[in-house]
């Protein structure tokens, strides 16, 4: 039972959040606080409110034409995370020190690199340290997730000689020609670790360097191993592509980098978590804890894990690890992520993969199959979860069947996005072989730049800007860089988050707190550079950026007169006015309006820009308008006809499909529009449709609903808007076999029992739509659950033999219907096959 200490503090955080001085609970924090007894230690992250003004910093370097090298920039950044994190945490390193020797703080653990504590503590600390000044947020340590691969295989055993085809697919072989191989670079990533001992890169760990300890060499904070170990495959796999060769076998993009790696993903039996990445993340900016050595860092970390919006319920787009990532990154260490195996839906990707704050800062890559002209089926796709607009994932390479090492000296394929990753963080390498003073961020900025173009034409959702090309990112780089940075004001005083771009591209900077830029470009060319902040007018100077240089450019913008956007919007097919229909311009601080009875809208934006804006209502189609100029002063029209939504959605997941065709075709011809999906968010919220069918399958091939997953809770909001709605879900393990979900409980469905191969007959239920019904049954396979009704619920289907019970409707007070059963309606037989489905008439 949860304690009385946990419960109480449970209260305290929710009043304390009324505070300004208050930090944040994480939602699953409060859950594991309500379930934690009073003398139990938690684990969590105590994430602070300020962070290091790094923008600033850079801005600083890249003052008056200098080129700052990568030792003196490794310097300032850590020597300036470390002092800031030693002013901003000190009375809380002292609050935790007396409540140690209280004993009710087991251990903490003060972190720079994002200004960050870990703490193992009592429930009442946790308590009170939310209510301490200076704190953010409080996070549970979560546990990692590994990218892990789709598929495995051994390697053939007669290797051609030469090079893997995925790396020739993104001309690293011609930069070898030119004698760039990565030799000098130092690669790094965090992962279940290495095989020290592999033939193919492990006379190059870094730990073999005389006056080289193993702890700047090989972090490893679960078992204390101090030669490189790898837990499981996975680790050797990703640094084989990385670096790996052996005479004759090249399986790695820089296979004359010497390497240091972090085990912290997937380790023995334990779970490794926010933590131990955090902790990687620092040791990677500065392994051998002495800031005013560079030689020690490592150019590139690559990184194959993350959490699935979609099945681990974490948000999109959350932030726990991009102070890390940033300060990593400002201390010379180029983070790239692979983008996620969660397939071919929209807006897939893991997260922090799908962070959007610049153009590249979280660098995500996707899976080329072999060849590179195609993507992997697995491949998670775009756009990104921050703001459902900006396109994911950046790049991509060759992810399906890549050959690389295993642990023991042998070989194997694997495909995954974390097959991918390697690959770009391997060509940041070669980057750096030609310029060792590039900057992380311009390193992935170029690759970016110089991706060849893949499907769609332009940057999308499935390949982002296209496969690498690291003969033209090398040209790129060998021109030496230079760059832009400035300050944006608005009337004067400083603008935070203000969008600086250049025009043309789809490069982009956000100003810090002192408004300060800082925008890397292509030298020896004119650039024309916009600066934008909702309120205020756009301005766009024009700028000669000489090579080897960077150039001072300010802003202060006016302030924006307002203008109006007003329209009407009707229904498509009526051109009836709809009221109620939500319209949004987005990307700016202006809260939604409605349209009225007659359809009509009007509200104040500010003039002088262009915005995109969105129109919504449940049962009709989302639209987006973009780039609508609105003129200051003045009225801008806008007029819109929405297209009515169709109202049934079937999700189909079932590996063997039979049933969604069928429920389509019954509807269709009774004059309804029906969409069959095996993706559940293909089309938004559930809540615009009206009946929503779900057909998981039957075993062997079922599909199963994670409990508490996206889907689950999807499918708990759809019930729960009510309105008349039905939820109808059909499979033959759902109900009494598979792990409970949440949405069971709104079926008023109870699992008698697992069922037997039995069922050749489905009867219809006296006094129900099925009446009369008996309809022979050859589904994909006869042994379903066996169910029964409860409360107000009743039966509608039985099998003929022995009577069991296997479908049952429940109305619900709430407005809501609910229909389950635990065989596939396609496959019933007769003319009357599908007469027990709800009707719309």
């Amino acid at each position: 039972m949860p304690s009385w200490t946990a419960t109480l503090s449970s209260i305290i955080f929710c009043a304390g959040a009324t505070f300004a001085e208050a930090g944040v609970l994480a939602p699953d924090l409060d859950r594991f606080l309500y379930e934690a007894e009073a003398e139990e230690y938690v684990p969590v992250v105590v994430h602070l409110d300020s962070r290091a003004d790094l923008g600033a910093l850079a801005a600083r370097l890249g003052a008056g034409g200098v080129i700052v090298d990568r030792r003196a920039r490794h310097q300032q950044v850590v020597d300036q995370l470390q002092a800031h994190a030693a002013r901003q945490q000190g009375h809380l390193r002292a609050l935790l020190e007396r409540r140690k020797a209280q004993g009710s703080v087991e251990t903490y653990t003060p972190f720079w690199i994002a200004n960050a504590i870990y703490v193992n503590a009592l429930p009442e600390v946790i308590n009170e340290l939310v209510l301490a000044p200076g704190v953010a947020t409080i996070s549970y340590d979560t546990p990692l997730e590994l990218v892990e691969p789709v598929a495995a295989q051994p390697a053939p055993e007669n290797v051609t000689a030469g090079a893997e085809s995925g790396l020739k697919d993104i001309n690293a072989h011609r930069l070898w020609a030119q004698g760039y191989t990565g030799e000098g670079v130092l690669v790094s990533h965090l992962d279940t670790g290495a095989d020290g001992n592999h033939e193919s890169f492990g006379d190059r760990w870094r730990g073999h360097e005389p006056g080289v300890s193993p702890e700047e060499a090989f972090f490893d904070p679960v078992t204390g191993w101090t030669f490189p170990r790898d837990s499981g495959y996975h680790g050797t796999h990703t640094m084989g592509t990385i670096c790996g060769m052996t005479p004759g076998d090249t399986i790695g993009v820089a296979f004359g980098a010497t390497w240091i790696a972090a085990a912290v993903i997937d380790r023995v039996d334990l779970d490794r978590t926010m933590s131990d990445a955090i902790l990687a993340f620092q040791w990677s900016a500065d392994p051998d804890g002495d800031p005013g050595t560079v030689d020690d860092v490592p150019v590139v970390s690559s990184n194959s894990w993350g959490f699935s919006p979609i099945y681990h319920g974490v948000p999109h787009c959350d932030d726990a690890f991009w102070a890390s990532m940033d300060g990593a990154e400002a201390a010379g260490v180029a983070i790239v992520f692979a983008a996620g195996n969660e397939g071919g839906g929209s807006k897939t990707l893991r997260t922090p993969a799908d962070r959007i704050t610049t153009s590249t800062n979280a660098f995500a890559v996707g899976a080329l199959r072999p060849g590179s002209t195609s993507i992997a089926s697995f491949s998670s796709r775009g756009p990104s979860g921050c703001d459902n607009v900006t396109i994911k994932p950046e790049v991509c390479a060759q992810g399906e069947s890549v050959r690389s090492a295993m642990p023991g000296n042998s070989y194997g394929s694997l495909s995954g996005t974390s097959m991918a990753c390697p690959h770009v963080a391997g060509a940041v390498a070669l980057l750096n072989d030609i310029n060792p003073d590039i900057e992380a961020a311009r390193a992935k900025e170029i690759l970016y730049e110089t991706a060849v173009d893949l499907g769609t034409a332009g940057e999308d959702n499935t390949f982002g800007r296209g496969r690498i090309d690291l003969l033209a990112a090398g040209n790129m780089v060998a021109s030496e860089m230079g760059g832009i940075y400035g300050v944006v004001q608005g009337a004067g005083a400083p603008l935070l988050g203000a969008r600086v771009e250049d025009v043309g591209s789809a490069k982009f900077a956000l100003t810090d707190t002192a408004g300060a830029y800082i925008l890397s470009v292509v030298p020896g060319a004119t650039y024309t550079i916009r600066a934008s902040f909702y309120g205020y007018q756009d301005q766009e100077e024009t700028v000669d950026v000489p090579p080897q240089t960077f150039v001072e450019v300010d802003f202060d913008l006016a302030l924006a007169i307002d203008g109006t956007l007003a329209g009407v919007v009707t229904d498509s097919e009526s051109g009836l006015a709809l009221q109620g229909v939500e319209v949004e311009v987005l990307n700016t601080p202006l809260d939604p309006v409605f349209t009225d009875a007659l359809g009509s809208y009007s509200l104040p934006v500010a003039g002088g820009a262009s915005y995109d804006v969105s129109f919504a209502k449940l049962g009709w189609q989302p639209t987006l308008v973009e780039d609508v100029a609105i003129v200051e002063g003045q009225t801008t029209t806008l007029d819109l006809s929405l297209d009515p939504f169709p109202t049934i959605f079937v999700w189909e997941p079932d590996p063997t499909p039979i049933s969604g065709n069928a429920i389509r075709g019954y509807y269709e011809n009774r004059g309804k529009d029906v969409l069959v999906s095996s993706q559940i968010d293909l089309y938004g919220e559930l809540t615009q449709f009206a009946m929503v069918f779900v057909c998981l399958g039957m075993s062997p091939n079922n599909y199963q609903i994670e409990p508490d997953g996206a889907e689950d809770l999807a499918l708990v909001d759809f019930v729960e808007a009510g309105g008349g709605r039905l939820l109808f879900i059909e499979g033959g393990d759902f109900w009494a076999f598979d792990p409970a979900t949440q949405i069971r409980a709104y079926f008023n469905i109870a699992g008698v029992g697992d069922g037997g191969n039995d069922l050749t007959r489905v009867l219809g239920a006296a006094g129900t739509p099925t009446e009369g019904l008996s309809l022979r049954y050859r589904g994909e396979n006869s042994y379903v659950d066996r169910i029964s009704p409860l409360g107000t619920a009743k039966t509608i289907w039985y099998n003929q033999t022995g009577g069991w019970i296997i479908g049952v409707m429940y109305k619900a007070p709430t407005g809501y219907t609910t229909i389950g059963q635990s065989f596939e309606i396609g496959g019933l037989g007769g003319a009357a096959a599908l007469g027990g489905l709800p009707r719309l008439e």
